[in-house]
């Protein structure tokens, strides 16, 4: 359980410091992609058990997520691979402009479904981190999800999502905690609207 926690907390730290990508530059950003990917792999192992159960239970919305994930998180690799200009370098491939627009666009669907994960195992989070009382987390997750809102109007995330725009602009006298803060409050805006919708159903 303790390997579990590890493991997807070090994902979750690794998802957050690949999204402001510019501003950590690419080799960087090439070797979290490769970690990311190593631990999701990890992860799968770890839950095993859940692939085995999957005959015995029905379909339902948490297991599309999660396939869903499993499939952008793929695409995500793969395209990052054929642009890979540091530790993978394809000579022989030459659509990086489409690779490009893949990886950006899924980058910012699989963020948001990783959130939404988040929110519908939130109780199975709950249970393994031994918390009693949720309500501070709701004050934290609320005030977090207001400024959310606004980080993810004022990131133009969407755009990102439906390639209105094609390019990434960061502010390079920007501070990089100040980007991550900002994802970090997306992700807490999505999971938390998605708990508080599982939860009213």
């Amino acid at each position: 359980m303790k390997i579990k926690i590890v493991t997807d907390f070090l994902m979750l730290t690794i998802l957050l410091l690949l999204m402001p990508y510019s501003l950590i530059g690419e080799e960087l950003h090439e070797v979290f992609g490769v970690l990311l990917f190593g631990l999701f792999i990890f992860h799968q192992i770890l839950n095993r058990n859940w692939y085995k159960s999957l005959k015995s239970r029905n379909f339902n919305l948490k297991t599309a997520i999660n396939f869903l994930i499993m499939l952008l998180m793929i695409l995500q690799i793969v395209s990052g691979v054929l642009m890979s200009k540091y530790l993978f370098v394809l000579d022989f491939y030459d659509g990086l402009s489409t690779a490009r627009l893949i990886h950006l666009a899924i980058s910012y669907w699989l963020f948001i479904f990783v959130a939404i994960h988040l929110g519908l195992n939130f109780k199975i989070l709950k249970t393994q981190l031994k918390i009693k009382s949720v309500t501070p987390l709701k004050i934290f997750a609320g005030a977090f999800s207001i400024y959310g809102i606004y980080a993810f109007i004022n990131r133009k995330i969407f755009d990102y999502m439906i390639l209105k725009s094609e390019f990434v602009f960061f502010d390079f006298s920007e501070n990089v905690a100040f980007v991550i803060a900002d994802f970090l409050a997306i992700m807490i805006l999505f999971s938390s609207v998605t708990y508080k919708l599982k939860s009213s159903v």
